[in-house]
C-alpha cells in the first residue's frame, strides 16, 4: 500500500531534470518546459527557446543531455496513449543509479498526479519497489509516494544528492 508524504523541498533548483523530444513523442513537449538543458543554459520550468510548441526546432542537432534523456512514457512503449505526458500531465523518469521515480507534473495541471488513471500508474511503481517523488515546480509542494519506512532512506538520499548538486552548480 503506497503512502503519500508531503515535503517542502524545492526540487526545481536541483537541476536533476534533463530533456528530449523523441520520434514517438508526437506533439508532446513537456520535457522542453520542465527540464533543464545545461548546454543551452536553460533552467528547469522554463520553455526552451528551440521548442516550437509541438516539437524541437534543433532536433537533429540537439544537445547531448537531450539525446540521452529517456522519458518514462517513451521508455515503456507498452503504456497506453492516455499516459503520454502531454495527455496525463505527468512525465516520469527513473533517476540514474537509483530505483526512485521522479514524476514531474505539468505546472499548468498541478493536481494531474491525483487523477485515478495516473494515481494507479504511480502506485504500480511504488508497489514494485520504486518510490516516487512528485514535483510540480517552483512554489509547489512536492510529495513522496512510498511503501513505508523502507523507502524513506532512498528518497532522502536522492533529495540530498540533488540538493548538493544544485548547491555546487550555484556556488
Amino acid at each position: 500500500m503506497a503512502m503519500v508524504i508531503e515535503t517542502e523541498v524545492d526540487l526545481s533548483k536541483t537541476g536533476q531534470f534533463q530533456t528530449t523530444v523523441a520520434s514517438q513523442c508526437g506533439t508532446c513537449v513537456m520535457c522542453c518546459i520542465t527540464t533543464n538543458i545545461p548546454e543551452l543554459a536553460k533552467p528547469s520550468w522554463t520553455i526552451c527557446t528551440h521548442c516550437t510548441g509541438t516539437n524541437c526546432s534543433i532536433y537533429q542537432m540537439r544537445p547531448e543531455s537531450c539525446r540521452t534523456f529517456e522519458c518514462g512514457w517513451y521508455r515503456y512503449p507498452e503504456l497506453i496513449d492516455e499516459l503520454r505526458p502531454d495527455r496525463c500531465g505527468i512525465m516520469i523518469e527513473i533517476l540514474d543509479r537509483t530505483h526512485v521515480i521522479l514524476a514531474v507534473v505539468d505546472p499548468k495541471r498541478p493536481d494531474a498526479w491525483r487523477v485515478p488513471l495516473v494515481t494507479t500508474w504511480l502506485r504500480q511503481f511504488v508497489d514494485s519497489g520504486h518510490p516516487v517523488i512528485v514535483t510540480a515546480g517552483p512554489g509547489m509542494r512536492n510529495y513522496y509516494l512510498i511503501r513505508g519506512q523502507q523507502d524513506v532512506a532512498a528518497v532522502n538520499g536522492v533529495i540530498k544528492g540533488m540538493t548538493e548538486a544544485a548547491s555546487q552548480r550555484m556556488g
